[in-house]
């Protein structure tokens, strides 16, 4: 179970998935929802990106991230 900077990360690639997922015809229109959320929580986001690019480097952050997908 990550944990941190890492969990933060996983939470918002999570949320991105979901909220590309929820687009078009007859879906909840949580695009607008996910955007503000981002815009509320940029500094932690943006924290914990610098600690994981620092930690993994950014070819290991990349590989991180692809996985979750």
């Amino acid at each position: 179970m990550p944990a941190g900077n890492e969990a933060v990360l996983r939470l918002r690639a999570g949320l991105n998935v979901g909220a590309l997922s929820c687009r078009g015809r007859g879906m909840p229109a949580v695009t607008p929802a996910y955007g503000q959320m981002l815009n509320r929580h940029r500094a932690l986001f943006a924290s914990a990106y610098r600690a994981e690019t620092q930690r993994l480097g950014q070819a290991g952050l990349d590989r991180q991230q692809t996985r979750l997908y």
